[in-house]
């Protein structure tokens, strides 16, 4: 399993937004459930595939432009139960 937690800088301005997915080699694993702003925290703990060779993280900017868009990853890891 790939487990981290996520949430914006503190660093953005006003109430940017901002979304994360977890990708398996090509496949989307975890989509945020909607674009989440500086005051959320999301706790992922997604099962990987096997034979999985690659986990990306990817931050998108949402509907809300590119700007200060800045997420953190946090407590990131792999465990078996």
């Amino acid at each position: 399993r790939f487990v981290c937690s996520a949430g914006m800088d503190d660093q953005i301005r006003g109430q940017r937004l901002g979304a994360i997915k977890v990708v398996a080699d090509e496949t989307t694993i975890y989509s945020s459930p909607h674009a989440f702003s500086k005051f959320e925290l999301h706790h992922i703990n997604v099962e990987i595939p096997a034979n999985c060779k690659t986990i990306k993280i990817i931050a998108d900017t949402s509907t809300d432009g590119p700007h200060y868009d800045n997420i953190n990853i946090v407590n990131a890891g792999f465990c078996t139960q």
